[in-house]
């Protein structure tokens, strides 16, 4: 992972290097008030960007953000605490702007996780027992199933995606549908392709099927994610 050179405030950080060869860094800085004031969707914190020298503080709700990918644009993707303080849902931060990203029918809580140049978003959406319940595409201002993409002879049901790269490619992680391996959690790539599909996965299974995974495994990584223990 590239480092700058200059003084940083003590936190967590994501660093990338754009197309242009800048440098940008994602601060996540932590402090004790922030530490102190717990939240239904873990600990309060506020990020901030830091970009040819200047550290500018990501606009949310008071509820707390976290940010978790950006592109050469410089936009910002994460999740932000709801203006009620009731849920988190993806974010996008361009220009100092923050846009909110709707979450699909039946879920309670979503992470915008990765941003191609294109400004295309994925991540993932959870569902009352806090189970990853659908991966999404955020394009054109419309949030979108993945799962609705899939053709329904795939056999995978995509909870999340992690990232997606310029070529639209989207990799993530999936439940098995049927066969010997059902309800195993296996990782996927998906790559677009410019035909109709027909019928799609989400068709055919219109709620996410029961995984193999104890209860407490998805869980672990959806506090993970929101807690902001990564990267330190």
């Amino acid at each position: 992972m590239p480092r700058s050179s200059c003084r940083r405030p003590l936190g967590r950080e994501l660093a990338e290097r754009g197309y242009d060869g800048k440098e940008r860094i994602l601060l996540l800085p932590t402090h004790p008030r922030w530490h102190s004031q717990r939240r239904l969707y873990g600990e309060r914190k506020r990020e901030a960007s830091w970009e040819d020298g200047i550290a500018s503080s990501l606009p949310d709700f008071k509820n707390g953000s976290q940010a978790w990918g950006n592109n050469n644009q410089g936009q910002i993707v994460g999740t932000v605490g709801s203006a009620n303080g009731q849920t988190q849902t993806g974010a996008l931060w361009q220009n100092g702007t923050l846009t909110v990203l709707d979450l699909l029918p039946g879920d309670v809580g979503g992470i915008a996780f990765g941003i191609n140049s294109e400004g295309q978003v994925v991540g993932g959406n959870w569902d009352s027992d806090f189970n990853w319940s659908h991966a999404f595409i955020w394009q054109n201002r419309v949030m979108t199933d993945l799962n609705t993409l899939f053709p329904s002879d795939s056999n995978l049901f995509a909870t999340f995606a992690a990232k997606i790269n310029d070529r639209g490619q989207i990799r993530g992680m999936a439940i098995v549908r049927s066969g010997p391996d059902k309800g195993d959690v296996h990782a996927f790539l998906a790559t677009p392709v410019n035909e109709s599909i027909g019928r799609s996965v989400a068709d055919d299974s219109p709620t996410r099927p029961r995984s193999n995974l104890p209860a407490s495994a998805s869980k672990r990584l959806l506090q993970f994610l929101r807690s902001g223990v990564a990267c330190h």
